[in-house]
């Protein structure tokens, strides 16, 4: 593990600052240390900067440096490799960034010591296709969100799960979740928390106009379907929050398990632990 691919927010001073120190403390152990063209950039070392696909060639593992968005751009930049994330948080919340800055030195040297384990985290493959042609194709860490662009209209979403059902969503929308992704979005929509070891697909609709359509997991070898079942209303795709897809009225989106995942450095947070700390559980039941 001794060359490291580092990734981060280049917008906030403050993480180019924490990179940079980040960079002089491998160098100083003589660790291989690179980043992209124009990350080097910003990060005013150049020499470092290297083209996508000689980087994921070169590095054993990668470091992000921001929130879970930055954790999301970055797990799709490197999707298809094997290359291993580890997240440092510099963001709020953190689900996908479990490493403290104040923890940051500390976490890294345990990965540098193999005191790791990596953890296989499922993707979608997201396909659209207008009118029998395939225009589009993504892969998701989190959701895929269906949602309307008119704030005073509802949408109707049509969602067919193996050609064995088939649902109309009535309301602001439906997300597609993974189980990562089930403490994103479809948590504050009333989805299921699941454990990412738990391989399925969440269906959460958003604040749907029926009292009996509630979120389903179905299995993770099953496909999904969805259309805009009413042309009148425009609906919008958002994958991973990075990604916006205008969608039309001969799309077809469909969307299944991604042949490759992405994959965690863990070191030793147990999933729950990290419940209770990111959701302030684990207090007293009464």
């Amino acid at each position: 593990m001794k060359s490291i691919a580092l990734f981060l927010d280049k917008h906030r001073s403050e993480v180019i600052k924490i990179g940079k120190d980040l960079i002089k403390w491998f160098t100083e152990k003589g660790l291989h240390i690179y980043t992209t063209k124009n990350l080097s950039v910003k990060l005013e070392i150049e020499t470092l900067g290297l083209e996508k696909e000689e980087l994921l060639k070169k590095v054993d593992w990668a470091i992000t440096l921001g929130g879970d968005g930055t954790f999301l751009k970055w797990s799709h930049w490197i999707a298809g490799s094997s290359v291993p994330l580890l997240g440092i948080n510099l963001g709020t919340l953190g689900f996908l960034t479990e490493v403290k800055l104040s923890n940051m030195y500390t976490d890294i040297q345990k990965v540098l010591d193999g005191k790791f384990e990596i953890e296989k985290r499922m993707m979608l493959e997201v396909v659209v296709t207008v009118d029998g042609e395939k225009v589009f194709k993504d892969i998701i860490l989190n959701d895929a969100v269906f949602y309307r662009t008119h704030h005073s209209r509802a949408v109707k979403i049509c969602v067919k799960v193996s050609e064995k059902f088939r649902l109309t969503y009535f309301g602001d929308g439906v997300i597609i979740a993974t189980p990562t992704g089930s403490t994103a979005y479809s948590l504050s929509a009333g989805g299921p928390i699941v454990n990412p070891k738990v391989e399925t697909i969440i269906l959460t609709p958003i604040c749907s106009h029926s009292l009996y359509h509630k979120p389903l997991l179905i299995p993770s070898d099953d496909s999904v379907w969805v259309t805009n079942a009413d042309t009148t209303r425009d609906v919008r795709l958002s994958l991973d929050g990075q990604k916006v897809w205008e969608m039309s009225e001969n799309d077809m989106v469909q969307i299944k398990k991604a042949p490759g995942t992405t994959n965690f450095i863990k070191i030793g947070t147990d999933y729950y632990q990290l419940l209770n700390e990111k959701l302030q559980w684990g207090g007293v039941v009464y």
